[in-house]
């Protein structure tokens, strides 16, 4: 294996050799610099590395001490929007119930919509629209849902409002009553002061 240069001219040298294959100089010491380059270049770049990861782990670290991390899950979007919409702990008053279900609606109408034309496509009599509304109609549902489980969670949160539990919520899938019910918590004022399912949302 060649890994030595002669010290005068340069030249490399084969392993062992006691004379300069290209000056014919006596070889007295021998000067290794490729393989120093190389070990060089190696301990440089597994310097660098050991720097980078070094840096990335303090600085993940520092974030998670500080609070970095958490403070980001708790003012996301999908947080926020959790506790507004998709829980049923606490109590919701009258105008708040009002606001968040127009935003709903609002929200919910393309969903709807794409599913009223998908149900329209299922119907019509040609094969291809058949299979295309089929098609539709999964994703269209599993937008829909959300909306109509956060319309629940409302209506839940309503009734612990006036005291209520939150079971009463199935009168409204009663047929007529369900109209009264509907006015009943929009309308009706909330229980004054804390009662068994929070504080006065109004306090």
């Amino acid at each position: 294996m060649v890994g030595n240069f002669c010290s005068k001219c340069g030249a490399p040298l084969e392993q062992d050799s006691k004379f300069c294959g290209s000056c014919g100089a006596k070889l007295e010491h021998v000067e290794q610099q490729a393989p120093v380059a190389q070990n060089e270049g190696i301990q440089q770049i597994k310097q660098e590395f050991t720097t980078m990861t070094n840096n990335v782990t303090e600085q993940f670290s520092n974030a998670t001490h500080d609070g970095g991390l958490q403070k980001f899950r708790e003012n996301s979007f999908f947080q926020n929007t959790k506790e507004k919409y998709f829980t049923t702990h606490g109590r919701l008053n009258r105008w708040a119930y009002f606001v968040k279900g127009v935003k709903l609606f609002f929200m919910s109408l393309i969903p709807y919509i794409l599913m009223g034309i998908s149900v329209a496509m299922m119907e019509a009599r040609s094969d291809f629209a058949n299979v295309l509304g089929l098609i539709l109609i999964l994703p269209s549902i599993a937008l829909v849902l959300p909306f109509v489980v956060a319309s629940i969670m409302l209506e839940i949160r309503r009734c612990h409002d006036l005291g209520h539990s939150g079971w009463l919520i199935l009168i409204g899938f009663i047929p007529y009553i369900n109209l009264i019910f509907f006015l009943y918590i929009l309308f009706c004022p909330g229980t004054k002061g804390d009662n068994q399912y929070g504080p006065d949302p109004l306090q």
